[in-house]
């Protein structure tokens, strides 16, 4: 007989644990855990430590994320001279740029807040990151107007010389 059918054939109607019950254990302070745990950073946690890790972690004050947004207006006036830069230097826009000044902006607010963050930190780095970016344009046409401009009066004198004195001013 072939090892396909010595297996019995699998039933749904009834959970088959692989330990026994009540033998987990709390990763952080090794009691089992019964009926409910928690899972922190992919781990097994009883309730109590969870309360005692949640109640250790940093609070989101007012203070706090004003200063992450000043961090973060810092990283992005910081990414717009980057972008702008790359722009102006290689003729290039690359899309992947916003990526690395969204992460730019992002360290920064994580850094200006102490590494406290949420949903509204999030709102804000991404509105920043989209004005660093949006507003990287104005240098970068700037830089065109230019040497539109440039390449207009080069046009005008090269015009000139080869023609007669009196048409051209």
């Amino acid at each position: 007989m072939d090892s396909l059918h010595s297996q019995p054939t699998p039933q749904f109607g009834k959970a088959e644990y692989v330990g026994e019950p009540g033998t987990d254990r709390c990763s952080a302070c090794g009691q089992p855990v019964i009926h409910e745990y928690y899972r922190v950073n992919g781990v097994m946690v009883c309730p109590a430590c969870t309360a005692s890790a949640q109640t250790s972690l940093p609070k989101d004050t007012h203070g706090s994320f004003v200063r992450a947004v000043l961090f973060g207006s810092g990283g992005a006036l910081f990414g717009l001279i980057l972008y702008s830069a790359f722009g102006i230097i290689t003729g290039l826009m690359i899309g992947y740029l916003s990526l690395a000044v969204g992460y730019l902006i992002g360290k920064a607010m994580m850094m200006g807040s102490k590494g406290i963050g949420g949903r509204r930190y999030q709102i804000v780095a991404v509105l920043l990151t989209y004005a660093a970016v949006s507003m990287s344009a104005i240098p970068i046409a700037n830089r065109d107007a230019v040497e539109a401009r440039g390449a207009t009066a080069g046009a005008e004198a090269e015009t000139c010389a080869t023609a007669a004195p009196v048409t051209c001013r």
